[in-house]
């Protein structure tokens, strides 16, 4: 049973009680009152469809561009510190030369997280919409 033959249901309780000139003014003014906020909740929404609708788009394609883009980075540097690992892994003389590789290693293991985790991002907002 919807609202609204509930409400005429209970109306069915009180016969002829309505026909009063001061219930019916009161019903009136009610109505008035009720159709006054029903404008505003309508601008509202037309206002949110208008504005909000665009700029909630907006943001979830800037939000999934921008993981894209950490990822392609985040690719990038991790190539370019493998490729600087490989030439720096065979020298071992000195303390330098293994604090030197062990940094490179330390962000080739930072690079991969981040492209990762990016990639991880990236599918789960594809996951979502």
């Amino acid at each position: 049973m919807s609202i609204c033959q509930y409400r005429s249901d209970c109306l069915k309780e009180y016969p002829g009680q309505f026909s009063t000139p001061a219930v019916r003014k009161y019903v009136h003014d009610l109505s008035r009152e009720m159709g006054y906020h029903l404008n505003t909740i309508t601008r509202a929404l037309h206002d949110f469809v208008e504005v909000g609708v665009p700029a909630i788009r907006f943001a979830q394609k800037t939000n999934g561009n921008n993981l894209l883009n950490l990822s392609t980075i985040a690719t990038f540097f991790s190539g370019v510190t493998a490729s600087t690992a490989q030439y720096s892994y065979a020298s071992n003389a000195s303390t330098l030369d293994w604090m030197t590789n062990l940094l490179f290693f330390g962000s080739l293991v930072l690079s991969i997280s981040a492209a990762i985790n990016s990639l991880l991002g990236l599918t789960w907002k594809h996951a979502i919409q």
